[in-house]
């Protein structure tokens, strides 16, 4: 296995703009953080209905979507399998990470 070059990562993810979704917001706080060391912009949401408002305010404002989403699977008011389809009745195009602090795959 090679060895992580975070320089090198750096050179591919400091031009990009982030929306991170998280509603415990300890993690997010702390993963906001560690995100912005990586990337141009990290902008939060805590649940899928303000990240879905957020998402599409960005691209209102900036002709564009994001680089990436990331989204917690299991959030309030809607969650990121949600979030995910209707980003995706928006674009196809979006590159998403969907994560979870649980262990069962189902």
């Amino acid at each position: 296995m090679g060895k992580f070059d975070l320089k090198k990562l750096y050179t591919v993810t400091k031009e990009l703009r982030i929306l991170y979704v998280e509603d415990d917001t300890i993690l997010q706080k702390k993963m906001a953080q560690a995100l912005e060391e990586l990337f141009l912009s990290v902008e939060c949401c805590s649940n899928g209905v303000d990240a879905l408002k957020q998402f599409k305010s960005y691209y209102q404002a900036h002709d564009k979507f994001y680089d990436l989403v990331i989204t917690d699977i299991k959030m309030p008011q809607m969650d990121g399998l949600e979030l995910c389809k209707k980003i995706r009745q928006i674009t196809q195009e979006q590159k998403i990470v969907v994560t979870s602090a649980y262990d069962d795959s189902d």
